[in-house]
């Protein structure tokens, strides 16, 4: 594959990924509320950051099968599943969330 049409596909993919997070009107509101972190308890913030990255794990899948089937079944080739981890929202834990054991 050249490098051209990787990048391409590549682009294609973030397109997706974009799409499927903004399919929910919701999503943008969740993220702006979680930076906001100090005004909600730890163990909710914690629950609130998992359902989130279920979710954007979901919008990942749907973006890669997408992917997947414009690039027929070479996907992988230009992003493996294992990358949603560089896709996900990044949160920095707050202090209370870090000391709290539940």
């Amino acid at each position: 594959m050249s490098y051209q049409t990787h990048a391409a596909a590549y682009t294609a993919f973030k397109d997706f990924y974009q799409e499927e997070l903004e399919a929910n009107p919701l999503y943008r509101h969740l993220i702006e509320a979680l930076k906001h972190a100090s005004s909600m308890p730890a163990g909710q913030y914690k629950e609130a950051i998992a359902d989130l990255h279920e979710f954007e794990r979901k919008c990942f899948k749907n973006a890669y099968s997408r992917l997947n089937q414009l690039s027929y079944g070479h996907a992988v080739e230009i992003i493996r599943p294992n990358d949603f981890f560089f896709f996900r929202s990044q949160f920095k834990p707050t202090a209370s969330s870090e000391n709290d054991d539940g």
